[in-house]
């Protein structure tokens, strides 16, 4: 049978997916593609195809070390279109490569007692780059030097900020200086405060990151009564070595993921799940029912990857569409569901999956905007990868209903502006929590009946706090004025209903952070940056 023509569809999420952490079973996706299909001949000298080959060097410089990405080469040498592509690929991985900045945001407010002690501090890091530059001010404090400390939970519901839980830290690190190398990932030392009680911070750390395990997105900044002894203390050692005997907690804030120089291609950067199920299948079961293959070691990994990906794809409308469309395809595509399914059977303990398998769990305490009074407390509780989130908590808010929403970015320190728009890494548009095409932040309604405390439990197929696509850890959490028309706003009001629900005003919101509990459980963070 001849060779059919790759879909441009198909050849650009080949690209994107070898991009994504599991890069060996998405490396047997590209090798096989580029084995048995004509790739088009237009399609990838578009700007569009050279501008995300350019942002793959990476993946693929990695890839250069696999013996699949050799597998690639051998395949692609017997054919003209599929040589091209190793070409355009190794004149990208020449060109060097613009850094791209990474920005994490907090906003410190002051504890009961303390309400003048408030600024914003941000976080940059170069990607590559193991420094952090901090920069910030804060205002209203006593005089002198502050413990400056990053905490390992973003729990705010406790008014003195203990629910923070303890510095950030992995296993057998004790307490120390900035500079000591062996210390708290969070120990950033301390700040100085002028005569009028005004503290400017700007230096860099090479421990902290906003990638990989010292991941600091979601966790909360504290500023301390007192300065830090950085362990040496000689009248309380044990608190000391612990703590720095820096005192009570004047300001806390969780830190947020904000604004950066990537924002335009963010979609890019972390594809569509939907549109993964469809064209990450069509690879496999189209080259199924063309060339038949056996399914070797590699296409085990590559059943594995589809198990990871999908989790519980079995029970979703998506899966049933791979089903339906493998079921005209022959007994090869047949196979293909066969092993996918007993796969995804089999207990995930005895899989050798990435990831971390315990329950995750995320909390967002939400204050009142401007002279609005409403305070609550948000849980997000997600026991596998593969489950629904749980939402619960209760929230203070005017009678009627409001529209829930998580909001792309998690800065709460520039009004409105600063939040961004839903959080919408698919491309799609508003809808209702139970709409398939719906943004990943569109939880719909709260209905209050009264101007007391309202009960939230609520669960969602969407957001996540294992995926990195849809993970809303350092996102904002926003109750919204009015009730959210769900998309389904008619006459002037259907435009802006496609893009907010018509939803109004925030007035209320928080940053959706780690809680305390789990964060002590794992040395490592699989969130939106790592």
């Amino acid at each position: 049978m001849g060779r059919k023509p790759l879909p441009a569809e198909l050849l650009n999420e080949i690209v994107h997916c070898v991009r994504r952490e599991h890069a060996h079973a998405n490396i047997c996706f590209a090798s096989f593609a580029l084995q048995n299909f004509m790739l088009p001949r237009v399609a990838l000298w578009r700007r569009i195809w050279l501008f995300d080959l350019f942002k793959l060097r990476p993946a693929y410089r990695k890839a250069e070390r696999d013996w699949m990405w050799r597998h690639i080469e051998k395949w692609a040498g017997k054919d003209e279109e599929c040589h091209r592509v190793i070409r355009a690929l190794d004149s990208v991985m020449q060109v060097p490569q613009a850094a791209v900045q990474r920005k994490a945001i907090c906003r410190l407010l002051g504890r009961p007692g303390h309400e003048k002690v408030k600024g914003t501090v941000t976080f940059y890091q170069n990607e590559g780059d193991e420094n952090v530059l901090v920069r910030g001010t804060i205002k209203g404090l006593p005089p002198g030097e502050h413990a400056f400390t990053i905490y390992e939970s973003g729990d705010l519901s406790s008014k003195t900020f203990h629910s923070v839980g303890r510095h950030f830290q992995h296993e057998s690190q004790r307490h120390g200086a900035p500079h000591n190398s062996f210390r708290h990932v969070g120990d950033l030392g301390n700040i100085l405060a002028d005569a009028n009680g005004t503290a400017e911070i700007n230096w860099s750390d090479k421990i902290i990151s906003l990638y990989g395990p010292n991941n600091i997105i979601g966790r909360s900044l504290v500023v301390h009564e007192r300065e830090d002894d950085f362990g040496e203390g000689c009248n309380d050692v044990g608190r000391s070595r612990e703590s720095g005997n820096a005192g009570a907690k004047l300001s806390c804030g969780v830190i947020g993921i904000t604004f950066d120089t990537n924002k335009s291609t963010l979609a890019a950067d972390y594809g569509s799940l939907k549109r993964s199920i469809h064209l990450m299948c069509g690879v496999i079961f189209v080259a199924l029912d063309t060339y038949k293959p056996t399914v070797s070691a590699g296409f085990g990994h590559a059943f594995m990857e589809l198990r990871e990906l999908y989790g519980d794809a079995a029970s979703s409308e998506m899966w049933h569409f791979v089903v339906k469309r493998c079921a005209i395809g022959g007994k090869a595509c047949a196979l293909l569901i066969e092993s996918v399914e007993n796969i995804m059977k089999r207990p995930r303990e005895s899989l050798p999956l990435h990831g971390i398998s315990m329950p995750k769990k995320a909390v967002c305490t939400l204050v009142g905007v401007g002279t609005y009074n409403v305070k609550g407390t948000v849980t997000f509780t997600q026991n596998r990868r593969d489950d629904r989130v749980m939402i619960s908590g209760d929230i203070s808010l005017p009678s009627g209903k409001h529209g829930l929403h998580i909001h792309e970015f998690g800065n709460i320190s520039d009004g409105c502006l600063g939040i961004g728009g839903h959080f919408n890494p698919m491309g799609e548009k508003h809808g209702g929590p139970k709409d398939w095409e719906r943004h990943v932040g569109d939880l719909g309604n709260i209905d209050c009946w009264s101007s007391f405390s309202t009960r939230v439990e609520l669960s969602d197929r969407f957001v996540s706090l294992f995926d990195d696509v849809t993970n809303v850890i350092g996102r904002a959490l926003v109750v919204h004025q009015f009730q959210d028309d769900l998309g389904r706003g008619v006459g002037d009001k259907a435009a802006e209903s496609k893009r907010t629900g018509n939803a109004g005003d925030a007035i209320a919101w928080g940053v959706i952070g780690l809680a305390d509990g789990w964060t002590r459980l794992t040395r490592h963070w699989t969130g939106i940056f790592s």
